[in-house]
């Protein structure tokens, strides 16, 4: 195994609820790391099943390779409470989130390092991932916008396992908004954006894998957790304010009228009214009320799109291009 220094500068925080299935090939693709040494911290959040017993045995296995490994027990359900636990934890200069139903290829960790030692400023720093589903069907999601809040609250550029970021930062903006169990990566996202002096994307092939599957833990159906989802918008567009981003409210808006169109794709027309309704009324703009009202119901009839229309008719700051690209069978 190589190394790209003999000081850890990396932890990855793994938040574990009932994935002894699964969980194998993520700690697999971490044990195969060409990086020594790195930490990680496995957090189990109240699973009923074999995973706690399986991160134990796992974590010696770990340990014995150089990757040093600590499992805890965080009580408090959710993830963003387990991740917050894990983040207690970690020692290194940067953390790095990671689901316990995904992997990452062998140099993954090694080329993320090697670019924080060369760019030793950078705070934050993001790039692309694949999506792998069962019938080994492969998507690359990859944004690049001109624009970062608007790309993160459009496309979630700050998704969890796409990033690495300083610990100093994220711990001294309180981690996780705990009172989110959906989209908390969208509201934490958005205050990293915010707050990050030397935040960048590194530009590379994809290296994380994330594995879509019915069994996730925020569900398929947007209208049954509207709750915590629009409480995330809020957060945001509260965020934003802070930092005196008021112009950057607008893309809150264009996220809160796609999920309205999505309560409606779903037949649930009182969420939806009820949503678009809050956006319209405090919108002065006509034309942004126009705009809106197009990417509502272009989600609402087909389910996407309502980003590309928004930034059609809402305005674009040139030269950027997002989204999906690349889909192969059989990765």
């Amino acid at each position: 195994m190589e190394n790209a220094s003999q000081q850890s500068l990396i932890s990855i925080v793994i938040p574990v609820l009932n994935r002894e299935a699964l969980l194998p090939r993520t700690l697999d693709s971490i044990l195969n790391q060409t990086l020594r040494p790195f930490d990680v911290i496995l957090v189990d959040n109240g699973s009923d099943d074999g995973s706690l017993a399986l991160m134990e045995s796992r974590a010696i296995r770990l340990n014995e390779a150089g990757i040093k490994t600590k499992v805890i027990i965080e009580k408090r359900r959710g993830q963003s409470s387990a991740r917050n636990a894990g983040l207690r934890e970690v020692r290194t200069p940067y953390v790095m989130w990671f689901d316990s139903d995904d992997e990452m290829e062998h140099d993954h960790l090694r080329t993320i390092q090697e670019e924080l030692i060369a760019h030793p400023e950078t705070d934050l720093m993001w790039f692309d991932i694949k999506t792998l589903d069962d019938d080994g069907w492969s998507e690359t999601i990859a944004v690049d916008d001109s624009d970062l809040i608007r790309g993160h609250l459009l496309h979630s550029t700050l998704a969890n396992a796409r990033y690495v970021v300083k610990t100093k930062l994220v711990s001294e903006l309180g981690g996780f908004d705990e009172s989110l169990n959906a989209w908390e990566d969208v509201e934490l996202g958005t205050r990293l954006l915010c707050a990050a002096e030397n935040g960048r994307k590194f530009r590379r092939e994809p290296m994380v894998i994330v594995h879509p599957h019915a069994d996730s833990v925020t569900g398929s159906r947007f209208s049954d957790k509207s709750s915590t989802l629009e409480s995330a918008l809020d957060l945001c567009e509260n965020a934003l304010r802070r930092y005196g981003r008021e112009d950057d409210t607008i893309w809150v808006d264009v996220r809160r009228m796609i999920l309205s169109g999505l309560y409606a794709k779903e037949g649930n027309r009182s969420l939806s009214t009820r949503l678009s309704d809050k956006v319209l009324d405090r919108t002065k703009s006509a034309r942004n009320r126009i705009a809106l009202g197009f990417v509502r119901d272009t989600v609402a009839y087909f389910g996407r799109g309502g980003s590309t229309i928004a930034k059609a008719l809402i305005g674009v700051k040139g030269g950027e291009k997002e989204g999906r690209k690349g889909t192969s069978r059989g990765l």
